[in-house]
Formats: structure tokens, sequence, C-alpha cells
């Protein structure tokens, strides 16, 4: 998070977001955040200059072919080669990442075919050259995956000393007025009043140690772009910051990093189904019953149930 908050890509930000017309443009158009656009723009490809350069159907035949995501290689090919079909782009143009993802803001081939646009109505959806299409698709999916112009992603937040972190999940919705009256309070600006009756979420990403954050359903919107709770905080404190949000005031804890691997994140759970908790299978992927096998180990050691999946959980269930 850190490497993309820098005051090289808030400032670059903020120059385009007063330069570039076709982010406001955009943003009345779908009701979309500018902001939070060009933060996508931004983290996706360095606002358009590093879009890929491997050829999209070679990489995707490649992970067709063998490998734990041959699935998803066969359908994005296919999606790819329907693109090559439409005509949006010639076939010597069709570059992207290693798995496929296109464009200034890395759609891949099924979500382009679903929400990309022409905004600038030259009869092609090209999000590779035109920033006004690919900054109005990005807007385009926002919206379709239920963007509220209303309000805001979320913001950071201060939690009661009896807090119970049990409660700080994504599977458990309340409305901001049930939040406050457990206690749980802004830290760089109070919320606002006009949020009471929206339904959020408190998230603790780096456990009950680290900064706490109250959500809303944008940020949920922002998890169907990219289903990382790492990104979707990335972008929502990378556009505050365009407006003068100084960042998180809570340090994060250094000494606790979370597990940083499919192979770490399997051997805890192994370890975990070992010592009996049920949680499914060890597939490398931290969902519900992972987080919900790790509270209850963390309630019988005796300690905050967050559900934080760290290197210091993994080393205490080797033991």
């Amino acid at each position: 998070m850190s490497e993309r908050l820098t005051p090289k890509n808030i400032q670059q930000g903020q120059e385009l977001l007063q330069k570039e017309p076709v982010l406001n443009e955009v943003e009345r158009h779908y009701g979309v955040d500018a902001k939070i656009i060009a933060a996508i723009w931004c983290i996706e490809s360095g606002y358009g200059k590093d879009i890929g350069s491997r050829d999209v159907i070679r990489s995707l035949a490649t992970l067709a072919y063998k490998g734990r995501r041959m699935d998803y290689g066969a359908t994005q090919l296919m999606a790819a080669l329907h693109i090559l079909q439409n005509k949006d782009i010639a076939r010597a143009q069709l570059i992207g990442s290693w798995a496929g993802a296109m464009g200034q803001t890395q759609f891949i081939p099924t979500t382009y075919l679903d929400y990309a646009v022409d905004f600038n109505h030259d009869n092609r959806r090209d999000v590779w050259s035109s920033r006004a299409d690919a900054l109005a698709s990005t807007a385009s999916y926002l919206k379709r995956s239920a963007w509220n112009s209303r309000i805001s992603w979320g913001q950071e937040v201060q939690l009661p000393e009896n807090f119970d972190y049990a409660q700080a999940d994504m599977s458990i919705k309340k409305p901001v007025a049930e939040w406050q009256r457990l206690g749980v309070m802004g830290t760089t600006h109070a919320i606002p009043g006009e949020l009471a009756q929206e339904q959020a979420s408190v998230l603790l990403p780096a456990g009950y140690r680290g900064p706490a954050f109250m959500v809303l359903s944008n940020f949920r919107s922002i998890l169907r772009y990219n289903n990382s709770t790492a990104y979707a905080l990335t972008i929502g404190l990378l556009a505050d910051s365009y407006a003068g949000g100084t960042g998180v005031s809570h340090p994060w804890p250094t000494d606790n990093p979370p597990l940083g691997s499919i192979a770490q994140v399997t051997d805890l759970q192994k370890l975990l189904t070992a010592k009996g908790y049920s949680l499914g299978a060890a597939d490398g992927v931290i969902g519900a019953m992972t987080r919900a096998a790790i509270r209850a180990y963390q309630k019988d050691q005796h300690l905050p149930p967050d559900g934080y999946a760290s290197t210091v959980l993994l080393e205490s269930l080797r033991r």
C-alpha cells in the first residue's frame, strides 16, 4: 500500500483531476467519483503509462493449456477472440498482462465484453489508447456494481476498548448508527450524520493492533473490480489523498505481517484442520470459513478473535 500512496502518485493524480476534462465528464455521466476512477487508473497502469506488452492471445492460450488456471485461460481466450471479431482492436494491438488484463484500467476480456464503452463515439471500445473509453469503462463497471453516488467508500475509525473483534468482518453489516452506538468513532474526521442508516462493516486489515476502517457499500463495489481488501483500501485512501486526505492515522504494525503466499495460507489451513477446526478444503484462499476457524482458535488460546491470518499466527500453530 505504501508503494502506491506516494507523493508523486498523489500529485500526478491531483494534476490530472484538474487538467483532464474526461474525468469530470465521466463522473457526471455515470455518477462515479472521479477521484476513485483516477485512483484505479493510477494503480492499474500508472495513469496509462504501463498497459502491458504481452500478446493477450498467446498469454491466454498458454494459461488454457495447462496448470491451475486452465478454465480461466480458456474462458478469457474465447472472450479475447470475440473482441477481435468485433473489430474493437487490431490483432497486433491486443496486448496486456501475462494474465490477459488489458488497457489503461486492466480489464480482463470477459469484463471488457460486458462493461467496456465507446465514450468518444468513434465506434470502437478502445481501452488501450483512448483515455475516454478506458476511464468511462471503469465507471461503467462500478456503476453496474451498485456504486452509490451519495456516499464515500468508508473511512478510518477508532474502536472502543471493549470492542468485540469477532464483529470486524465483511460478512457482518450493521447501520452506521448501530456501530456508533457500540462506540465506533471517526479518527481524522467525524462520521457524517447522513450515513446513519447506511449499511457498513468494520475491517481490521492488519489485525486488532492495526488501523480499523468502517467500509460502506461502495467499498464492495471496488472489491467487484478487484477482490482484494488491500487493493480496495489503497484505491479509497489514494482517492482521499487527492482531496487533501492525510492518510492513515493509526500506525501499521510491522512485526506481524499477513501471510504472503498460497503455500503459507495452505499450511495454515492444514494446521487448523489438524487441530480440529473445520474450514473445508485447504485451498490457499482466506475465505469466511478460514477466518471463522482462525477466530475459534484465537478464542481457545485467549487471544483477541480478529481473524487475522498472520505470520505470528502461523508460527504459533506450528509449535
